[in-house]
């Protein structure tokens, strides 16, 4: 089975800008504000996309990332990635991005839309990665 998954926005990295804070002596660092607004821009778009539909699927994926950007700075497609698994995973589309047996990531440079990703997820069998 697979699900496809069109997310508007420019990604914001959860690693990069990271905010640094100290509360009662402990340093605590957090996603930036750019990320946290992007997350629930993301979590918003996937909720109303799945509908009703059972959210966590079979144990392993495959995930595809297709990134649509207006211009090419600052674009780090393994940040990208990795924010977007974090998403998935808080989403509950998938159940544990360290269960991702296997991703890519595509950039694409599109001057005529606004940013967004394609994101599709494929629920595989285990089999499908052991190796015998």
């Amino acid at each position: 089975m697979k699900r496809k998954f069109k997310l508007v926005g420019r990604p914001a990295s959860k690693k990069n800008s990271r905010i640094v804070l100290k509360k009662q002596g402990r340093v605590i660092d957090i996603p930036s504000n750019a990320y946290r607004t992007y997350k629930k821009s993301c979590l918003e778009q996937i909720t109303e996309q799945l509908g009703a539909k059972i959210r966590l699927m079979k144990p392993w994926y495959i995930v595809e990332v297709e990134v649509f950007y207006k211009t090419m700075v600052r674009l780090d497609g393994d940040n990208v990635l990795s924010s977007i698994l974090d998403i998935f995973q808080d989403a509950g589309v998938i159940t544990d991005d360290k269960m991702v047996g296997k991703s890519s990531v595509t950039m694409h440079l599109n001057t005529r839309e606004e940013d967004y990703l394609l994101v599709t997820v494929f629920e595989v069998d285990e089999k499908d990665f052991v190796v015998a």
